[in-house]
């Protein structure tokens, strides 16, 4: 199996991990193209970043301006040629022979599509958001918690593209993994999530209650829009991520006196439904 890396970047804080991720996929040695969409305006920073590795690996330096996380993985996709295509992160790398795993189970399981675990870059322990242990079938009810970018190999045959009002640049800010997902097994792609194989990321922690605040704020408009544009498929998920969860959080933390989670939870309730009522086609 061979394999189109689609990376979108932005910013120019990200060459030590850009260069890290370069060195994990010489290290697979599987046939692999890395199609780099670079955001930024500066056009000499990643030509400079992946210059060292012009001569041991196919990289495809493509730009796309303004930043706008879908859009710019849609330019990618339009030039994939490879069997696989897969979204990692400029800040993210790969375990040791994780395509080659990938890639063999793909050709013996048949199925179409893998998302693997989502580890911490230190001290290997899973992250928030990948929260799953058990391998399992994915299906559009576990795809919130099933997948994430950076996890996400399927075969290129099943031609999908991102909805560009979802992610980061996009009036709805998150979920844009989850929704090309349904649209992979609306078009008959079966999946399999998989936890023995790891994809390594950072695990950035910031105490900073109102930074938290406000990024939790600004993701859960997205999730309330997701759920809006799949309400047909996912009405139970909807009720329960949408109201139940949040208003349990609520009240729970009230009578444990926790008010700075009383207010997270009231801004995650308060945001969904605001992506909810808001979604337009």
């Amino acid at each position: 199996m061979t394999f189109s890396l689609v990376l979108a970047t932005y910013g120019l804080d990200k060459k030590v991990y850009i260069t890290r991720f370069l060195n994990s996929v010489l290290a697979q040695k599987v046939d692999v193209e890395i199609i780099i969409v670079d955001q930024n305006t500066n056009a000499a920073f990643i030509h400079d970043i992946c210059e060292p590795f012009r001569n041991m690996l196919n990289i495809i330096h493509l730009k796309s301006y303004p930043p706008s996380l879908s859009k710019a993985r849609n330019i990618g996709l339009a030039k994939a040629s490879k069997d696989i295509i897969a979204f990692p992160d400029d800040d993210c790398f790969y375990t040791k022979n994780l395509l080659k795993n990938v890639g063999t189970y793909i050709s013996d399981s048949g199925i179409d599509f893998i998302s693997v675990m989502a580890v911490d870059d230190e001290n290997g322990k899973p992250l928030p958001y990948s929260p799953l242990r058990k391998k399992q079938k994915i299906t559009y009810q576990n795809t919130y918690k099933a997948i994430t970018s950076i996890t996400l190999f399927h075969k290129r045959k099943f031609f999908i593209k991102f909805d560009e009002k979802f992610g980061i640049g996009g009036d709805y800010p998150s979920c844009e993994e989850f929704d090309y997902t349904i649209s992979l097994i609306k078009s008959g792609a079966k999946g399999i999530y998989e936890p023995n194989l790891k994809v390594k990321h950072p695990n950035f922690v910031n105490n900073d209650f109102q930074i938290i605040k406000n990024k939790i704020k600004i993701n859960s408009v997205g999730h309330g829009a997701y759920f809006r544009k799949h309400i047909s498929l996912l009405w139970l998920s909807a009720v329960y991520y949408l109201i139940i969860a949040p208003i349990g959080g609520i009240i729970i933390n009230t009578v444990l006196l926790k008010w700075k989670k009383v207010n997270i939870y009231k801004t995650i309730l308060n945001s969904r439904l605001k992506g909810f009522i808001n979604y337009r086609l």
